[in-house]
C-alpha cells in the first residue's frame, strides 16, 4: 500500500503540485531547525554580551587601580622628603627652624608636594601636623600645605583614626571628610600617618592627606556604561559608597561588603536576586585598598537587547519564507507549463511513433517528456554520429582549402620577386633568396600537422621578412618580443605571415620612402568563460600608411577584394581559420589609424604541441 502511495506520487502527481508539497515539507524543516538556531543564537547572543561586560568591568578596573597607584605613589614620593624628617629628630625645633637650611628644606618640600598636584587626579595635599609639630606651619606655610591637626579633628576619618591606633592609611569617602576638605580640597582622600620614625612606639607628628577627584572616578565608572539600567559603583569594608555611576539605580543593586564574595563566584558574572530584581553581579577588589569595584547588570536588559534581535529575524525569516513560497509556486508553474509544451512540440514533429523504455515512466510532465524522449533518442544518437563525422571531414578539407588558397599566393609573390632578382642580374641575390625559399618551404611542409610551435612560425615570417628585405633593399625593420613560454605554445601554419605580408604590401610600401617597422609581440591573458585556461594574444603593429575606414569595416568578411593586387583574401582566410579551428572567440581583430600604421591583434588558445593535436583529432 505505502509503495502504491509512493509511486502514484513520483508518477502521476503533476510536477507543480509535488514542488509545492515539497516546498511545504521543506519549509517546515527549516522552520524546525531555524528555532533551534534561533534559541541556540540566544544563548550565545547573552554568553557574548555578558563576557563583553566582564571584561569591560575587568578594564575599569585596572583603570582604577592605576589611579589608586598614581595617589599612592604620590603619598611614597613625599613621605621622605626631609623637611619633616629633620625636624623629627632634632632635639631643639626652634633651633632647627632658625637654621637657614631649613628653608631650603621647606622650599623643596613644597616645590615638590605642588609638583604632584595635577588638579585632574590629585586636585590638593595637605600635611596636618600635631601641637607639637604646628610651628613648623606657622613658620613654612606653604600656601596652606601645612596646616595644625585641629582643623580637621572634627572629621569623620580623624575619629577613626582615633579610635584605631593600629591604622596607617585610609581611603575615605566624600563624607569622611570635613565640610571644609570637601568643599576646598577634594571629595576623596586618601589619609596617610605621619610617624617620626619607622617604630611603631614612633610619634604621630601629623597625617598626610592626598585629595583627589570624585567626578574623575566616577568618569572611569562611566566611561564603560553599556545600558541604562546598569550601574557601576565602589564600595568600601565599611558599607560605605565611595562613588556611582547612577546613584538613582544603584540602591537597587547594593549588597554586603562582605556578602560579595558568597553570593558571587569567582570573577565572572553570576545572577542574583536582590529586591524582587533578577540582576548579573560582577566584582573586583582594587588593590592596595579596603574597595570593591560592583558591577550590576540587570537580567532583562541583557535579555531586552537579545530579543530585540529574535525579533528582527524572526521577522525577516517569516519574510523570506513566504516569498520562498511565492516564488516556488511561479516557478514550478511555468517549468510545468514549459515541459508540457515541449512535449507536445515534440510529440507532433517525431518522424517515428513513440515507444516506451525502461519501464512505465508515468503519467506526470516529466513521465510524458520521458516517453517522448526514448522514442526520439535512439534516431538522435544515429544522426549525431553521422553529423560528427561529416563535421570532422568537413573541417579538415576547409582547412586545407583554406591553406591551398594561401601557399600558392605567396608562393607567386616570391617567384615574381626571384624573377626580378634574376633580371636584374643578381645571381648570388637568386641562390640566396632560391634557399631562402626552400628553407621555408621545408619548415611549411615538414608535418602532416596543421599546428607548429609560434617559434616556428616566427622563423617563417622571419624568412619572409628577409626574403622581402633582399628585393626591397633592406627597408623592412622587424622586431619581435615574444617570451620563451609562448614560443612552445602551437599556432596554425601560415597565420602570421599573410599578416606581415600585408603590413609590407600595403602599409610601408605605400608610403613615400618605403621603409618602415614591423613589431611582433606577444602576451597571456585569462581565456574567457574558462577556470584555469589563458588565450596567448599576439599583435602585429606597422607604422605604415594605414587603412581608411571603409576598407577596415570590410576587411575580415570577405566581402572587399582589393584593387592593388593585395592580400586581403589572405587575411580573410586566416581569420576564417582560426574560427573554424578555435571559435568564434577567437580570431584577428584590426585597429588602424590613416596615416599612422595599423595593429593587428591575433587571439588564440594557448595549447602545447600535444593539446592541439588531441584537439584537433587525428585526421590533422
Amino acid at each position: 500500500m505505502a509503495g502504491g502511495l509512493r509511486g502514484k506520487f513520483s508518477r502521476d502527481l503533476p510536477l507543480r503540485r509535488k514542488i509545492l508539497v515539497i516546498s511545504v515539507l521543506s519549509l517546515i524543516a527549516t522552520i524546525f531547525m531555524s528555532v533551534i538556531l534561533l534559541i541556540q543564537v540566544r544563548r550565545t547572543s547573552i554568553r557574548s554580551s555578558i563576557a563583553s561586560e566582564q571584561v569591560l568591568v575587568t578594564q575599569t578596573s585596572n583603570v582604577l587601580i592605576s589611579s589608586i597607584s598614581r595617589i599612592v605613589t604620590a603619598a611614597d614620593s613625599i613621605q621622605p622628603l626631609s623637611l619633616l624628617s629633620r625636624a623629627a629628630y632634632s632635639s631643639d625645633l626652634n633651633e632647627y627652624l632658625a637654621d637657614t637650611r631649613t628653608a631650603v628644606y621647606a622650599r623643596d618640600f613644597f616645590a615638590e608636594v605642588n609638583a604632584l598636584t595635577d588638579h585632574d587626579l590629585i586636585t590638593n595635599i595637605c600635611i596636618y601636623l600635631s601641637p607639637d609639630y604646628e610651628k613648623i606651619g606657622e613658620t613654612y606655610p606653604g600656601d596652606g600645605i601645612l596646616q595644625p591637626l585641629d582643623d580637621i579633628r572634627n572629621s569623620y576619618w580623624y575619629g577613626i583614626f582615633s579610635g584605631q591606633p593600629q591604622l596607617h592609611s585610609l581611603y575615605c569617602p566624600d563624607f569622611y571628610l570635613s565640610h571644609a576638605e570637601a568643599a576646598e580640597r577634594g571629595q576623596l582622600a586618601y589619609i596617610r600617618k605621619i610617624l617620626s620614625s619607622g617604630g611603631k612606639d614612633s610619634e604621630v607628628m601629623g597625617y598626610m592627606a592626598i585629595y583627589f577627584s570624585k567626578s574623575a572616578i566616577e568618569n572611569i565608572l562611566m566611561e564603560n556604561m553599556t545600558g541604562t539600567g546598569s550601574v557601576f559603583y565602589i564600595v568600601n569594608s565599611r558599607e560605605n559608597i565611595a562613588a556611582s555611576s547612577n546613584y538613582k539605580e544603584m540602591g537597587l543593586y547594593i549588597l554586603d561588603y562582605n556578602d560579595l564574595p558568597r553570593r558571587i563566584n569567582g570573577d565572572a558574572f553570576n545572577e542574583v536576586r536582590i529586591l524582587d530584581n533578577d540582576v548579573y553581579l560582577a566584582y573586583r577588589d582594587i588593590t592596595g585598598t579596603d574597595w570593591r569595584l560592583v558591577a550590576a547588570i540587570p537580567v532583562d536588559q541583557i535579555h531586552r537587547e537579545d530579543q530585540q534581535v529574535l525579533r528582527r529575524l524572526t521577522f525577516f525569516f517569516i519574510l523570506i519564507a513566504c516569498l520562498s513560497l511565492l516564488i516556488q509556486y511561479w516557478v514550478s508553474a511555468v517549468v510545468a507549463n514549459r515541459i508540457t509544451d515541449v512535449t507536445r512540440q515534440i510529440a507532433m514533429q517525431t518522424p517515428i511513433p513513440l515507444q516506451e523504455q525502461g519501464g512505465d515512466p508515468g503519467t506526470d510532465e516529466v513521465g510524458e517528456l520521458i516517453t517522448t524522449y526514448n522514442a526520439m533518442l535512439a534516431r538522435i544518437g544515429e544522426l549525431m554520429e553521422e553529423q560528427t563525422r561529416s563535421a570532422e571531414k568537413l573541417k579538415v578539407s576547409e582547412v586545407r582549402a583554406l591553406q591551398a588558397q594561401i601557399n600558392p599566393h605567396f608562393l607567386y609573390n616570391m617567384l615574381d620577386m626571384i624573377n626580378w632578382l634574376s633580371i636584374s642580374g643578381n645571381q648570388k641575390g637568386v641562390s640566396e633568396a632560391v634557399q631562402s625559399l626552400s628553407r621555408f618551404y621545408k619548415l611549411t611542409l615538414s608535418k602532416k600537422s596543421i599546428y607548429v610551435t609560434i617559434a616556428e612560425e616566427i622563423k617563417h615570417v622571419e624568412l619572409y621578412v628577409q626574403l622581402q628585405n633582399m628585393r626591397y633593399e633592406h627597408k623592412i625593420h622587424f622586431l619581435t618580443d615574444i617570451p620563451d613560454d609562448i614560443r612552445e605554445c602551437t599556432i596554425p601554419k601560415l597565420v602570421l605571415q599573410p599578416i606581415v605580408e600585408n603590413a609590407i604590401l600595403h602599409g610601408l610600401f605605400e608610403k613615400e620612402e618605403k621603409e618602415g617597422n614591423i613589431v611582433l609581440m606577444a602576451w597571456t591573458e585569462p581565456a574567457a568563460g574558462a577556470q584555469n585556461a589563458a588565450d596567448i594574444v599576439i599583435t602585429i603593429s606597422d607604422d605604415g600608411v594605414g587603412i581608411r575606414p571603409e576598407v577596415l569595416e570590410h576587411i575580415l568578411d570577405g566581402t572587399r577584394e582589393s584593387t592593388t593586387g593585395g592580400t586581403n583574401i589572405a587575411v580573410y582566410n586566416t581569420h576564417q581559420r582560426l574560427i573554424l579551428l578555435y571559435g568564434p572567440d577567437y580570431g584577428l581583430k584590426y585597429t588602424s589609424q590613416p596615416g599612422e600604421g595599423t595593429e593587428v591583434q591575433i587571439r588564440i588558445p594557448a595549447q602545447r604541441l600535444n593539446e592541439s593535436r588531441d584537439a584537433a583529432g587525428s585526421s590533422f
